[in-house]
C-alpha cells in the first residue's frame, strides 16, 4: 500500500514513510486510494488534501 508522511512541508513516501507511521502516525497517511472518487479530504500538518492529491505524491 502507498504511504505518505507530511510534516513541516516535507513529503516522504514509501518505506521511509511507513517507518514514520510508527513514530508519527498523525502526519502519516495510509490506504488513501480507497477514498479516491469521494469528496472526503484528509487533514495533515494543518492542510487538507484530496485523495487524488495524496496519491499523486506517491
Amino acid at each position: 500500500p502507498s504511504v505518505v508522511h507530511i510534516k513541516d512541508g516535507e513529503v516522504i513516501v514509501g518505506q521511509v514513510a511507513r517507518n514514520q507511521a510508527i513514530v508519527d502516525p498523525l502526519h502519516t497517511i495510509r490506504s488513501i486510494k480507497r477514498k479516491m472518487g469521494t469528496n472526503e479530504k484528509v487533514a495533515v500538518d494543518g492542510k487538507e488534501y484530496t485523495p487524488e492529491e495524496i496519491s499523486a505524491m506517491t
